[in-house]
């Protein structure tokens, strides 16, 4: 295999508003801090750089055709990741994303300009494949052929976006995966209902049915996280503290790239792994403040 992973998935250019509240209707704010940067699978690819600089690093994402998806592919080629396989189209996806900073919490807008290629690139040079997020109807829209297709040797990965579920065919695509990584904030997502907090008793069960089918899930909260494999279950309690003003964009896509590289490189999920990744997810929304 030419490459260690590919990072699979829609780019988005954030357009970021930083508020001390959610703004009322009517508001007028004045001079916002305002933050330009790369999301979607870019927060997940600069995470396994930071940890790897080793790592053999392939992409699949479609950016536009200007400025911006230009300026994408020269931040990937400063990151040392293969680019061969981007399509270009006309214009990079792009979204708004206003964070309330007092309680870490965000709105975001999104907007996908692409349309569905005609070809897609060829993925069977990489060893694992990662895939963001495969509970969306836009990204099923584009890459579902792939994951149809995969490989007997190739091991695929995939973390789940939404909060609330949403009528997709995702179960279909299930038995094709090895790893799922996800928070409890996607847990009615991936278990089709709406009342799915925590790590009840109920949820639990559920996870082990879905274990059945996926044969690794590793899931993360603030404080917890809990790895599936073969009914059996590793948990790890992590002291969080509260902050304000944390860097909230991107957090569980580090969680997930410090899961990958331990995965990717030793082939192991351990209790060690849920630690470095709960550690390294705190680190990068902490930023400058001392942990």
């Amino acid at each position: 295999m030419k490459f260690d992973i590919t990072i699979c998935g829609h780019t988005y250019f954030d357009i970021i508003y930083l508020l001390k509240s959610f703004p009322k209707e009517r508001d007028d704010i004045r001079n916002p801090i305002v933050k330009k940067q790369f999301g979607g699978i870019f927060n997940t690819i600069k995470g396994l750089r930071k940890l790897n600089k080793k790592i053999k690093i392939d992409v699949f994402t479609i950016l536009g055709k200007d400025h911006v998806g230009n300026d994408a592919v020269k931040e990937l080629k400063k990151l040392k990741i293969n680019t061969n396989k981007i399509i270009r189209d006309k214009e990079t996806n792009d979204d708004i994303i206003i964070v309330n900073q007092k309680n870490n919490s965000k709105t975001v807008f999104p907007r996908t300009f692409h349309k569905k290629p005609k070809k897609l690139p060829y993925l069977h040079d990489t060893k694992w494949i990662h895939f963001m997020y495969i509970d969306n109807k836009e990204f099923l829209d584009i890459y579902a052929n792939i994951i149809l297709n995969k490989k007997n040797k190739q091991i695929f990965s995939a973390d789940i976006s939404n909060k609330t579920f949403k009528n997709t065919n995702v179960k279909k695509y299930l038995p094709f995966f090895d790893f799922l990584i996800f928070s409890t904030k996607e847990l009615n997502s991936i278990l089709e209902g709406s009342n799915y907090k925590n790590f009840s008793p109920i949820v639990l069960k559920k996870l082990q049915d879905l274990n059945k089918t996926v044969p690794h899930i590793i899931v993360h909260s603030k404080n917890k996280s809990i790895y599936l494999n073969d009914k059996k279950i590793i948990e790890f309690k992590y002291n969080n503290k509260i902050y304000e003003k944390l860097n909230i964009l991107g957090a569980g896509d580090n969680f997930a790239s410090c899961i990958l590289n331990d995965a990717v490189t030793s082939g192991a999920i351990t209790k060690l792994s849920l630690k470095k990744a709960h550690y390294f997810a705190t680190s990068y929304c902490l930023e400058n403040k001392n942990i």
